[in-house]
């Protein structure tokens, strides 16, 4: 049925586009035509409207996932997909959540389009989905798959740092007139988020308990693993489990005290 359903809103948008490292530079240049950037999740549109700085308002931004939606059932709307298929830089995820992109983006032809997948950028240091000590058994997405990596990639303030750089090296290949004003904003962010992660490094090193408790998906496998934090939850990262067993509940009250 979802398939069905993206196939018309493909069918549906082609119809409608038928029908209708320096220092900082003074001034910010205009370019000949509106940039055109697609982002499926907040952090990916924080990210590249702090690499904009002041052009953001000179691009046409568009964040599919507004406040309330959920990565692991979200599907494109047809207005979504039109997006998608005039953009100039296309955003995403990557992981199994993502599964519908590949769809979107052959159906939508734009040989100008670039697109940039997180896990793609990441993948030297993607991990495996992680079962931590008395989570409930049970699979993500895909009972009968082998492997399955955690997608939750943008949790990890060093792994930002690697995403950003790529961001900023993409503009400025897109919009090479403002390529310094990238450069500088790309690094002023990037202090930030190294003073950030210095801040974590401080906080779970003064800790007496590093320790972490989740009554609900493991989201955090990343930013754990950067600072050491032992973690315990009820269920993986992308669960479709919704209810802790008692024996669950039972192990992490016994945690916490």
């Amino acid at each position: 049925m979802k398939k069905r359903i993206l196939a018309l809103c493909l069918m549906l948008c082609a119809v409608l586009s038928v029908a209708g490292c320096a220092s900082r530079p003074q001034e910010v240049q205009e370019s000949e035509e509106q940039l055109k950037i697609v982002c499926t999740i907040f952090p990916e549109y924080d990210w590249i409207k702090q690499i904009l700085g002041a052009r953001a308002q000179e691009v046409r931004l568009t964040l599919l996932m507004k406040d309330g939606a959920d990565l692991h059932s979200y599907q494109p709307t047809m207005w979504d997909i039109r997006a998608i298929a005039e953009a100039d830089l296309f955003l995403y995820v990557g992981g199994e959540s993502d599964a519908w992109v590949e769809d979107v983006l052959a159906n939508t032809g734009n040989p100008h389009r670039k697109v940039l997948n997180l896990m793609e950028l990441l993948k030297d240091s993607i991990k495996e989905e992680e079962h931590l000590e008395g989570m409930r058994e049970g699979r993500g997405h895909d009972q009968e798959e082998e492997e399955e990596y955690d997608e939750h990639v943008w949790l990890s303030l060093r792994n930002a740092e690697k995403v950003c750089s790529a961001f900023a090296e993409t503009l400025c290949e897109l919009d090479e007139a403002n390529g310094q004003l990238y450069q500088y904003n790309e690094n002023q962010y990037q202090k930030r988020l190294k003073a950030l992660d210095q801040a974590y490094e401080e906080t779970v090193r003064e800790a007496e308990n590093p320790v972490l408790l989740f009554g609900d998906r493991f989201a955090f496998r990343y930013l754990a693993e950067d600072y050491g934090i032992t973690c315990y939850a009820a269920f993986p990262g992308c669960s479709a489990e919704t209810e802790a067993s008692f024996s669950t509940i039972t192990f992490l009250a016994g945690k916490a005290g």
